[in-house]
């Protein structure tokens, strides 16, 4: 409660707002670099046998491949849609006392439903009521279609332990629609928006791209309306067919990977230009201050344009997080992954604990190679991405 008031209060005045959002930047970013750096000194100096954070784990989970929606950018389509054509008929997600013995193993202390559509499992209460048990914070993404009032009820009882819940919304009705591929999309992601916004911390997620960038401030808009106060904006992620080749033959050559899969969005470029990116950018920033909705948009100012460009180079002191920092991502088989685009499978977590994975030696030294490799060609767009000028 406290913390609603003070956005309110904050929201209330155009210089705090905007004092709030530069102080935030900056100390995001320094904050960011800290660790990072630490973290890599640590990593270089032990060649990257890193212990797995035994009490601060945060563990990404793809409860369920399933989801209601098709939309344009999703870097998960390709790869759902090539998993049911292959084993619809046989595909199956962990049942519940299975993705209980994942949360086990993972010595969590809080876990982000993300990928696809989570509230699609019927069982979804049932495995927070287990979290709730171990006193385990989680956060929710979604694209806002299925909360409706029982959900919300549902969701209420789980009190501060859910942080976050992040909707999805890319427009306004036409625009978000279109990029979904629904005609109601935008409807049902509203009303969903509306009903928990009162009770929970609800996050907007905008993907920045062509069909929306002269809609931005329509998103704007409609927060502002519904009474959100957070907005998170991103560059799209996506990768040419020249880079899946180039990865996909590194990740043969290095590591001998046969036939990897890689789940990426796949275009052959930006329909727009740098200087109209930033144009709509500050346009954004500035409306967003005198609206009173702290935004935040990702990448950084001060490094969009190598993001834009794809001239991100790891000589620059840019590198991956998920080398650095223990943040498993799980599939909906209980699979130990890397990150989202590669799908490789490093061990099942209803067999082994995350500690056990990370600290493998063949986890070891992929992640050791990849560093010293520097990054792969599908990787200069991603948000995992940091800065740390110390290599």
């Amino acid at each position: 409660m406290f913390k609603k008031r003070l956005k309110t209060i904050i929201a209330g005045s155009k210089l705090i707002n905007r004092y709030v959002h530069f102080t935030y930047r900056y100390l995001n970013n320094i904050n960011e670099f800290k660790k990072a750096k630490a973290a890599l000194r640590k990593f270089i100096e032990l060649k990257g046998d890193m212990l797995l954070i035994s009490d601060n784990v945060s563990l990404s989970y793809e409860l369920t491949l399933k989801c209601n929606l098709k939309c344009k950018m999703c870097y998960g389509l390709r790869f759902r849609e090539d998993v049911f054509s292959r084993d619809r008929a046989t595909y199956s997600e962990l049942g519940y006392d299975r993705v209980i013995k994942v949360l086990k193993n993972s010595n969590i202390s809080n876990v982000s439903f993300v990928g696809n559509e989570v509230l699609l499992r019927n069982d979804l209460f049932l495995i927070l009521d287990y979290l709730k048990n171990k006193n385990v914070r989680f956060s929710i993404l979604t694209n806002g279609i299925l909360i409706n009032n029982d959900t919300v009820s549902k969701l209420i009882n789980f009190g501060a332990l859910l942080t976050s819940i992040v909707i999805s919304l890319d427009g306004t009705k036409a625009i978000h629609d279109r990029i979904r591929n629904s005609n109601n999309a935008f409807e049902q992601a509203c009303r969903g928006i509306k009903l928990a916004t009162p009770h929970f911390n609800v996050i907007l997620n905008t993907t920045i791209m062509q069909e929306n960038l002269h809609d931005l401030k329509g998103v704007v808009d409609i927060a502002h309306l519904l009474g959100v106060k957070n907005i998170d904006f991103s560059l799209e992620y996506w990768c040419s067919d020249e880079e899946i080749v180039e990865s996909k033959k590194i990740l043969n050559r290095e590591f001998n990977w046969q036939d990897p899969i890689i789940s990426v969005y796949n275009k052959q470029g930006t329909e727009y230009s740098f200087q109209e990116l930033r144009l709509r950018l500050n346009e954004l920033r500035n409306y967003s201050y005198n609206k009173g909705i702290f935004i935040t948009i990702s990448p950084a100012q001060e490094y969009l344009k190598k993001y834009f460009s794809r001239e991100i180079k790891p000589v620059e002191g840019i590198i991956c997080k998920k080398l650095l920092f223990p943040n498993p991502r799980v599939d909906y088989k209980g699979d130990f992954i890397f990150c989202q685009a590669l799908r490789k499978s490093w061990g099942n977590l209803t067999e082994k604990t995350a500690k056990e994975v990370w600290e493998s030696k063949e986890f070891l030294d992929f992640r050791w190679k990849l560093y010293k490799i520097g990054m792969l060609p599908i990787c200069k767009r991603c948000c995992k991405l940091c800065t740390i000028f110390c290599k």
